[in-house]
């Protein structure tokens, strides 16, 4: 922060001891407006700048494929560009290129070896036998071979004709027999062959036009035990060798393809590029592009300027306007220079972070454009501002990034719609949030305004109701998962960095487990109490007021943790002992004012929180400890213990209302204790001494409460202490309850012993022994509960005087 540092607002030390004569009048400071506008103006000068590397030149557009084109576009400048071939160019190019057939040479040879071994097993068979040499081979089938290929004679000559077929080269028997069409046969010694589909056979009609041709040529019959011959040879034993290639046949085809040659279309300023409503298609992305990249070259230096100018003068003057309006709203937050650093930061992070988001939307993930304004962050800011401060920062901020974000929009009106809407909704989500489960409804609700608002655009552009469904999805996943867990990542940071404290972590501070506050309940159960008391006090006062009760409450349980040093010096603490007696009183002054310091040095040791530190150092104020100085001007030893300035609190005085309310809350509590039979009005009188007395001191001249608050916080207090301090009434003594019990249980004896015995015993039988066994043990049981209870009576009485009579002495 060494950036802000010549813009310190006050340079006081933080434990300064001061008197009321040596404060500073509020007349005699200068005005802060002038301090916060030269503060901002460093900010604005940031923002800005970034604002302006957001740079896009004119000839940029992010338009994709399949996107529905939002406006219509004219050319800027003259220039052509180059389409490929069209469809029908590549039809006719892919329809010139054969498919490829590559040639296997070892079908042949296998299926040659196949049918010779086929008819050695056939000459061997005999009719008759059970066993057949081949699967699904049947009896006629080796008896129609043995007519057909008994001589060696038949055999080789098929075995010819069968050689010089393959060599011709056998298809697949599912390809269309009609189909005639040029293929290429390679070769594995890489020679290629043009020859034409229809002269080429499947293994059924090549086996059977062999087959034919062999009972032609013997004089032998070609009936149906031939038919079933060939059948099964096309089925187990001929195999193709001509196998069709589709990598080779797609790596020709596109090799043709890219030898195409491109066609080159001119473009006259003026002409459309696209026109609204359509669907952008391949050539439209091409021919947008060639338009941009024509500007490019056309598009000189001095115009890049004179938009990075424009740009950054917008947004000049829009801050410049919040900075107007910040100024003269009074907002205590911008007191501190860290805040206006924190803003300033922010707002350019929001801009970066929008615009990556549409980056990665639009390139990345190639998202419609309709949906563009979905994704965009802008309760990002606003959420974190809120938590940290109060939601009128958030969504002063959150407005002043939408107008930013709506000068360089191609539909400013929705952005601004939906910015402002999604920014105040978020801030109002967390407006109050007290648990970690109520961060959830920004989660929640945010997403739904962005839904509203994008729904009523889609009805007005008659959207299918699928689109609603995927904005709805598309803002949830991009607002609540995405921003809103950013958000809440920043925001430790943003404490951490600047020093600040929202109510999320003091949360984490508000466990009573806090090892401070375990040492308190342990070391000084008085002044834990007394802590315990002040929180309720004060966080009551707080709510009355609109203060921040959290922070409140959470300054209380640490307000008094000094006096663990000596927790024996204190009187809530002394168990009747009086630590003093021995001491001047400008010793006990001293052991009594230290444990301010004791506690700013432990809250330093344990990090915890500027405001709980500043509470620790305000609580009192400059204060008189008002008996030790009362005792030392009695004993005319003022002068020589050094004058009033010695039994003050160092200060310094409180200024936030939490402060202040802490301050009247500690005052009050304490001295109500010394109250005997406090009634409303004893409680009335003291308080209204007390407000009193610390405003004649000068305790609340810094402090930013007004009359009126004040007025409030003082009707709060005395309501909770009349509560606190209630009187019960006295209860009677047990004794003469004792005796008439007696009495009436030895009546109920007698009148028992009067009753029948026939009566009796039906009484006896109709209970069990058991039950009976337990009637006893409880009248034994109750019979000494009466004596003890007697004893303990006695007792309580006894205490009762006693402790009259020591409040008494």
């Amino acid at each position: 922060m060494s950036l802000f540092s010549f813009l310190k607002f006050r340079r006081k030390k933080t434990l300064e001891r001061k008197g009321p004569k040596q404060r500073q009048k509020k007349a005699d400071k200068k005005p802060r407006h002038k301090q916060v506008i030269v503060s901002f103006m460093v900010v604005l000068i940031w923002t800005s700048f970034t604002f302006s590397m957001l740079y896009e030149p004119t000839w940029k557009d992010d338009l994709i494929e399949k996107q529905r084109i939002p406006n219509s576009r004219y050319a800027v400048v003259n220039f052509d560009y180059e389409i490929g071939p069209t469809l029908a160019d590549i039809h006719l190019a892919n329809k010139s290129v054969p498919d490829i057939y590559i040639y296997d040479q070892e079908v042949q040879e296998k299926v040659d070896a196949e049918f010779k071994n086929l008819m050695e097993q056939a000459r061997k068979w005999k009719p008759g036998t059970t066993e057949l040499p081949a699967k699904n081979l049947k009896e006629e089938h080796l008896i129609t071979l043995q007519n057909l290929f008994g001589k060696d004679v038949k055999l080789s000559n098929f075995l010819e004709r069968l050689k010089l077929g393959y060599q011709a080269g056998i298809v697949e028997e599912y390809l269309d027999k009609n189909i005639s069409f040029m293929i290429t046969v390679n070769y594995k010694n890489k020679r290629q062959k043009i020859v034409e589909f229809g002269n080429l056979s499947p293994p059924k009609k090549f086996v059977a036009k062999l087959i034919r041709e062999h009972c032609a040529e013997y004089s032998v019959n070609y009936d149906d035990s031939v038919t079933a011959l060939v059948d099964y040879l096309s089925q187990h034993v001929l195999r193709p060798n001509l196998s069709h290639s589709e990598e080779l046949t797609s790596n020709a085809r596109k090799k043709k393809e890219a030898a195409l040659p491109n066609y080159k279309i001119e473009v006259l300023k003026g002409d459309p590029l696209v026109e609204k409503g359509m669907i952008a298609s391949a050539e439209d992305i091409i021919r947008l592009k060639a338009h941009a990249e024509a500007l490019e070259r056309n598009e000189d230096p001095q115009a890049i300027i004179q938009q990075l100018f424009s740009n950054g003068s917008l947004a000049l003057l829009i801050i410049i306007s919040y900075v107007m309006y910040l100024t003269q709203s009074k907002i205590k937050e911008l007191r501190n220079n860290n805040v206006i650093a924190l803003l300033g930061i922010l707002t350019s992070l929001s801009i970066l972070y929008g615009w990556g988001t549409m980056k990665i939307y639009l390139n990345v993930l190639n998202g419609p454009q309709m949906y563009l304004y979905s994704v965009l962050p802008f309760a990002f800011a606003s959420i974190i501002l809120t938590i940290l401060f109060r939601p009128s920062v958030g969504m002063l901020v959150g407005s002043a990034i939408t107008v930013l974000a709506a000068i360089i929009a191609r539909d400013p009106t929705h952005i601004l719609v939906l910015g402002i809407m999604s920014s105040f909704v978020g801030a109002f989500s967390v407006k109050t949030v007290r648990t970690r489960l109520q961060i959830l409804r920004s989660a929640l609700y945010t997403p739904l305004a962005i839904f509203l608002v994008e729904a009523i655009y889609l009805y007005k552009a008659t959207a299918v109701w699928q689109k609603y469904l995927d904005v709805l999805a598309i803002s949830f996943i991009a607002c609540a998962i995405v921003a809103v867990l950013i958000a809440f990542f920043f925001l430790p940071l943003c404490e951490y960095i600047f020093g600040l404290t929202s109510n999320i972590s003091l949360l984490d501070l508000s466990d009573l487990n806090h090892p401070l506050l375990r040492r308190l309940s342990l070391e000084a159960m008085g002044t834990y109490q007394h802590s315990m008391m002040v929180a309720t006090l004060s966080e009551q006062a707080a709510e009355a007021i609109g203060a921040n009760t959290l922070l409140t409450r959470v300054c209380c349980y640490f307000h008094d943790i000094g006096k663990l040093s000596n927790p024996s010096y204190f009187t809530e603490n002394s168990m009747g002992q009086n630590m003093h007696q021995d001491l001047s009183p400008k010793m006990s002054a001293l052991l009594i004012i230290n444990h301010v310091k004791e506690g700013l040095q432990m809250a330093n040791t344990y990090k915890l929180k500027k405001p709980m530190k500043r509470v620790i150092a305000t609580h009192h104020g400059t204060s008189l400890v008002y008996f030790f100085y009362h005792r030392s001007k009695t004993n005319n030893q003022l002068e020589a213990d050094g004058g009033e300035a010695e039994y003050r609190y160092p200060g310094p005085l409180p200024v936030s209302p939490e402060e202040s309310i802490i301050c009247f809350a500690d005052s009050c509590e304490a001295a109500s204790r010394s109250l005997e039979k406090p009634t409303q009005q004893k409680i009335d009188t003291l308080i209204d001494d007390i407000f009193k007395n610390i405003m004649q001191d000068g305790q609340l001249d810094d402090s930013e409460l007004t009359l009126d608050e004040i007025k409030t916080v003082r009707e709060s207090i005395k309501k909770s202490l009349r509560s606190m301090l209630h009187t019960r009434i006295q209860y009677p003594d047990r004794e003469d309850d004792v005796e008439k019990t007696r009495k009436m249980k030895a009546d109920n004896i007698e009148k028992t012993s009067e009753v029948p015995h026939s009566e009796i015993d039906k009484m006896l039988e109709s209970s069990s022994s058991s039950s009976t066994t337990s009637k006893s043990t409880k009248s034994t049981k109750s019979t000494k509960s009466t004596k003890s209870s007697k004893k303990n009576s006695s007792k309580s009485s006894s205490s009762k005087s006693s402790s009259s009579d020591s409040s008494a002495s």
